[in-house]
């Protein structure tokens, strides 16, 4: 993961891209006004420094550090929004020692055809 590779913990790399504009690269056909700025993201939820992929599941889900519960609304489609995405990607990385994090996690959740 492009983080880990880079040591930063963000939804916007540094580059200053987000998540809309890498999804866009993937194939994925988007609304325009979500390219609009670079660093927009409807998709994605990140955690760091959990110790397993299921444990930094459960604190998305959980909520603790989450104002308004967002992780939560996105990975359980708690809203009408979330819940018409379809596509679920996770991605889960050690980093390697030195790092400012040990552990990355990265929950996409989109679909096509808007």
């Amino acid at each position: 993961m492009d983080m880990a590779r880079r040591n930063y913990f963000d939804h916007t790399d540094p580059d200053g891209l987000g998540p809309n504009y890498h999804i866009s690269r993937a194939g994925y056909t988007l609304n325009p006004d979500w390219l609009k700025r670079k660093n927009a993201n409807n998709f994605e939820s990140i955690g760091a420094n959990h110790s397993s992929a299921v444990n930094g599941i459960k604190a998305m889900i959980i909520g603790r550090n989450s104002p308004g519960f967002g992780h939560r609304k996105h990975l359980l489609g708690m809203d009408e929004w979330n819940a018409s995405l379809q596509d679920i990607g996770i991605g889960f990385v050690r980093a390697p020692s030195g790092s400012t994090y040990q552990s990355y996690l990265c929950v996409i959740i989109a679909k096509h055809d808007w």
